[in-house]
């Protein structure tokens, strides 16, 4: 499971979430793997833009 670089933290949790899944390969827009996303890591974003 993957996402796009340029993808917003809500529609990725919401994927995470739907899919029940931790975390998912972060794409370029190349389509090459250039990170992970996990809940924790938008969960910690999420905290920090208050």
């Amino acid at each position: 499971v993957s996402v796009n670089y340029d993808d917003d933290l809500a529609k990725t949790g919401k994927m995470l979430l739907e899919k029940n899944i931790n975390g998912a390969g972060g794409l370029s827009r190349h389509g090459n793997i250039i990170g992970i996303i996990s809940k924790t890591d938008i969960v910690k974003a999420v905290a920090f833009l208050k």
